[in-house]
């Protein structure tokens, strides 16, 4: 169970559960760090359920319709998680590009947004049009504009000083192309390449 039955129980039966923890996994985390790590997945994706609720979920009626409720739908869910677990930080992992979803994520739950793009222009202006609509007060839910950070990611790292230069030309022609209608950032992120995660997918801190 996950959001997505949460969001198909709701609209197709009228369940509006009184707490969150059915559909919560926990994570088994060894780590140095006290406390505890939960998951509330997208669902079970290995049911053909998961993919029927999936498709069924009418997000313009939820959200768009003169008798929408998802704005309340997921403001319930974000106090059932209060509630019952009451944690530090809640991370949400939005779809990837521009879509209804996302945007409603972004808007509506977050106090901070990171937004991630590729070195390529597709990604750096697709991203810049998602960090303008952000800043939209008419696109703003909840009435407060969310903190945002733009990161690039997979940027190599240069470990000799007399190449440090071409990170800082990278980014500086990022935030060119991502100011050029008028100034919007200050500040780009680097998340850089790392060659073993290149080669395989591996848990990395430091």
């Amino acid at each position: 169970r996950g959001l997505v039955e949460y969001i198909d129980e709701f609209q197709n039966d009228s369940i509006l559960p009184s707490e969150i923890k059915n559909h919560i996994v926990n994570i088994d985390y060894k780590g140095t760090l006290n406390g505890s790590i939960n998951l509330l997945p997208a669902g079970n994706i290995n049911s053909n359920d998961y993919w029927k609720k999936l498709s069924s979920i009418d997000w313009k009626e939820l959200f768009y319709s003169e008798k929408s409720n998802g704005v309340s739908l997921l403001l319930h869910l974000k106090e059932l998680i209060k509630n019952d677990y009451n944690p530090d930080f809640i991370l949400i992992d939005s779809r990837t590009g521009i879509t209804d979803i996302s945007g409603i994520a972004m808007t509506l739950l977050s106090d901070s947004v990171v937004t991630l793009a590729a070195n390529n222009d597709e990604n750096i202006i697709g991203t810049s049009k998602v960090i303008r609509s952000l800043l939209n007060k008419e696109n703003n839910l909840m009435g407060v504009q969310p903190n945002l950070y733009f990161v690039l990611s997979r940027i190599p790292y240069y470990k000799h000083s007399d190449k440090k230069h071409i990170e800082k030309g990278i980014v500086n022609r990022a935030l060119e192309t991502i100011n050029k209608d008028g100034e919007i950032l200050k500040e780009i992120f680097v998340i850089h390449s790392d060659r073993d995660l290149e080669e395989e997918e591996k848990f990395k801190i430091n």
